[in-house]
């Protein structure tokens, strides 16, 4: 949970985006509802029309994983009604730390079963967490230290981060070492 990048947010950015949020994890819950009365089996759900405003990049669409949703169902539906009188205008916004984490709760469970992120317009929210993260601290390499050793990583997110205060001269420090499916890093990457 990140809910420390939505205290960036001024209220009425913060309302709008629990207005978003509480309405789209209703249009989640309605599909889910229609699959379970074998009603309708499309797992896209429309965005809600407000996406534009709220969101850094509006999706046209979610592409809902119904196993997820089959799991997270209760805490979604359960934080929908806990957000349910800020998003109304029942009760007023303001960034408190309980309401900072119901929002993300309820943001985090949406990106799960949608496989995507949704980050309010104006968040400084770190990328995605990687599959892999090693963090390694040394005080004095004299053969090889390596983050990551593998064959294959394709489409794997990988943070490596390596802290050595000395290498002698017979020392190699290697942050990710693969033979095949290596991309390029992203352009945060840096040696430590």
């Amino acid at each position: 949970m990140e809910p420390l990048t939505l205290t960036v947010l001024g209220a009425e950015a913060l309302k709008q985006g629990i207005q978003f949020l509480y309405a789209q994890a209703g249009e989640v819950l309605k599909r889910w509802r229609e699959r379970r009365d074998g009603e309708s089996a499309d797992s896209i759900v429309p965005v809600v029309n407000t996406a534009s405003a709220v969101l850094d990049i509006a999706p046209d669409h979610l592409q809902v994983d119904f196993g997820a949703l089959d799991k997270l169902e209760p805490e979604i539906r359960s934080l929908r009604t806990a957000l349910m009188d800020y998003a109304t205008g029942v009760e007023t916004v303001a960034p408190d730390p309980e309401l900072l984490k119901l929002t993300d709760g309820l943001r985090c469970s949406l990106e799960a079963v949608a496989g995507q992120r949704l980050t309010l317009r104006g968040e400084d929210r770190p990328d995605a967490d990687p599959d892999i993260d090693v963090s390694i601290h040394a005080g004095e390499v004299a053969g090889e230290v390596a983050g990551i050793v593998a064959d294959y990583l394709e489409g794997l997110r990988i943070r490596a981060s390596i802290n050595v205060n000395k290498v002698e001269q017979t020392g190699t420090v290697i942050g990710v070492k693969g033979t095949s499916g290596l991309g390029k890093p992203s352009p945060s990457s840096k040696l430590d």
